[in-house]
């Protein structure tokens, strides 16, 4: 077991509503992950994906408009899509 996995079992184990707190927390996660993507406990804006110099890990899509005139950041979001491909509309509504 690794390091989470042993946090979550010592809290089930405290009482019944830690129990219950820890099972719908499991819930969750099964819910949103869909054998897709690493959910990370302590960060879950990161995902496993593939960083600039080729290293797997859990990362960031960070997006960014900047006014090119005065450059200043105009907009700004995190994705968890692990391409740029279909953020353009998003970042438009995000400025």
């Amino acid at each position: 077991m690794n390091n989470n996995a042993l946090v979550l079992l010592k809290t089930a184990l405290i009482s019944m509503d830690n129990l219950h707190y820890v099972l719908d927390l499991l819930d969750v996660l099964k819910a949103n992950c869909g054998g897709k993507h690493t959910i990370s406990l302590t960060d879950p804006e990161s995902r496993w994906m593939m960083d600039k110099k080729g290293d797997m890990g859990l990362n960031y899509n960070y997006q960014v408009a900047i006014d090119s005139k005065n450059g200043m950041v105009v907009g700004q979001y995190l994705t968890q899509n692990a391409t740029d491909d279909h953020e353009l509309f998003e970042m438009l509504y995000e400025i």
